[in-house]
């Protein structure tokens, strides 16, 4: 087995279970879930949002492949034809698996998932939705324009929400683009990081929303309203790459879908934590939507810094 048919198995293993319940309206009945232990008194409800918005958002790109005959392909499709009616259900005030839009705040950080993932996945995951279906969704997004975000990461999610409008040829408020931009270029501290608002948080916030929604914030912006954007777009590029360069020294090599870092370990996690959020790790995924022709899966693969270091190889200081 070659690097891509692992990576693409060890997602279907993640994606399958969660996209055949809710496609059939099943999801909220039939997932089983776990609460931080300190869990803050939030509607539970979340969960089921977090959990299909974060898996959509790192497998988008993957299903929007084109179709083929072979075994990851045949894959690909049944969980595209899957994910398509999840979508449906998840804006169907009438399906079990209606999620959970308004009444606090947290569905406005999962709706920017949902979004990311429509962008991600354009013409495959958004396009054939039905017309009623669309209308769904652009009604709660603006529903969402209510939520205040607190003045951190929080601003890119209203932020790829609106993005997403434009996109998708909708009324947008470009307030709240501009105001994520200004913030972002803010609050860069150097060396690839952001601060996570006015005060730096050494987490992992830069990986999973600072960088890749600011960058797709920009990029989109570059391509539909001007090139004047070009310029902080590849800025923007380049900090997350150097970021990438510290991150790979951050993280261990193994990861699992439970509460802790090594198997079962729920008192070290947020009180907003809970079984649905730990679909974030479908974002490790992303490299699955390009072609199997990249050079990503193509070349040789090279070992990590952590391999490297543990060896006893020579490993020299990179330059900036």
């Amino acid at each position: 087995m070659n690097d891509r048919e692992e990576w693409s198995d060890i997602l279907h293993k993640i994606a399958s279970p969660v996209l055949s319940q809710m496609a059939a309206g099943k999801l909220r009945r039939n997932m089983p879930m776990e609460y931080s232990p300190t869990w803050d008194g939030r509607n539970k409800q979340v969960a089921y949002m977090e959990c299909f918005a974060r898996l959509m958002a790192g497998i988008a790109p993957w299903i929007s492949l084109p179709d083929d005959d072979s075994r990851e392909g045949r894959a690909r499709r049944t969980l595209r034809e899957r994910a398509l009616r999840s979508y449906a259900n998840a804006v169907d005030p009438d399906s079990p698996d209606f999620l959970f839009w308004e009444g606090e705040m947290q569905p406005l950080v999962d709706a920017a998932y949902l979004a990311h993932s429509f962008l991600r996945g354009y013409e495959c995951l958004w396009e054939p939705l039905s017309r009623e279906t669309k209308e769904r969704y652009v009604a709660r997004f603006k529903r969402l324009r209510l939520v205040t975000p607190p003045y951190n990461n929080w601003v890119l999610f209203p932020a790829l929400i609106e993005t997403f409008l434009m996109v998708a040829g909708e009324e947008y408020e470009m307030y709240r683009v501009s105001l994520a931009i200004h913030k972002m270029e803010e609050w860069y501290v150097g060396d690839g990081f952001y601060s996570d608002g006015p005060g730096f948080s050494f987490d992992y916030y830069n990986s999973y929303v600072l960088h890749p929604m600011y960058v797709e914030c920009l990029e989109t912006l570059s391509e539909y309203v001007g090139t004047s954007y070009l310029p902080l777009y590849r800025q923007a590029l380049g900090r997350m790459r150097r970021y990438a360069y510290f991150l790979e020294r951050l993280i261990s090599p193994d990861g699992y879908l439970a509460l802790g870092v090594n198997g079962h370990q729920p008192r070290i996690v947020d009180y907003y934590t809970n079984t649905g959020s730990l679909y974030m790790a479908s974002l490790v995924f992303l490299p699955l939507g390009l072609p199997e022709s990249h050079p990503f899966w193509t070349e040789r693969a090279e070992r990590w810094s952590s391999q490297l270091v543990w060896e006893g190889a020579d490993v020299s200081k990179e330059n900036k």
